[in-house]
C-alpha cells in the first residue's frame, strides 16, 4: 500500500507541476497544494 500511495502522490505531484509551470514560482503553488 505504501507503494501504491507513493505512486498515487507522485502522480498527483507531476501533474500539480505540470499546471503550476507557468506560475511564477513553483514552491509558491507546493505552498498552496
Amino acid at each position: 500500500m505504501d507503494r501504491l500511495d507513493g505512486f498515487i502522490f507522485a502522480s498527483a505531484f507531476a501533474a500539480a507541476v505540470g499546471l503550476l509551470r507557468g506560475a511564477p514560482s513553483v514552491a509558491a503553488g507546493l505552498f498552496f497544494w
